[in-house]
């Protein structure tokens, strides 16, 4: 199961990755969604990320568009929630301490399966 946090910036990215339908008749075209805040222009990557995290079992790490969140995904199977805690910790020590605006991580499975979660000022849990 996907975390809360995890599926809004999942919906806030495939939002900004989507184009545009157009409209037909009397419809009047779609306000823009409202701005969380100012998207920081200095946000750190997941590529910046990745080259201080030396974890093999990291296979990318992405930050969300407007820096509130890092997904890392992992070669973990279900079953090594205890390692995932572990990758969590790394991610998050490196994420809050890069990043001032990031408040979340998500450790997800190789397939595709949240495993760990942590949220600023507190200790990464399992999902």
């Amino acid at each position: 199961m996907k975390s809360p946090g995890f599926l809004i910036g999942l919906a806030l990215l495939t939002h900004l990755t989507l184009t545009a339908c157009s409209t037909t008749g009397d419809e009047t075209p779609p306000s823009p969604a409202p701005s969380s805040g100012v998207i920081p222009t200095d946000c750190v990557t997941g590529t910046d990320l990745a080259e201080t995290m030396s974890d093999p079992r990291v296979t990318q790490i992405e930050v969300l568009p407007d820096c509130s969140g890092v997904a890392v995904s992992t070669a973990l199977d279900e079953d090594e929630a205890d390692l995932a805690l572990l990758v969590c910790d790394s991610a998050a020590d490196l994420a809050y301490t890069a990043q001032p605006t990031v408040t979340g991580i998500t450790v997800i499975s190789e397939n595709g399966n949240d495993l760990a979660t942590g949220v600023r000022d507190q200790a990464c849990a399992t999902v």
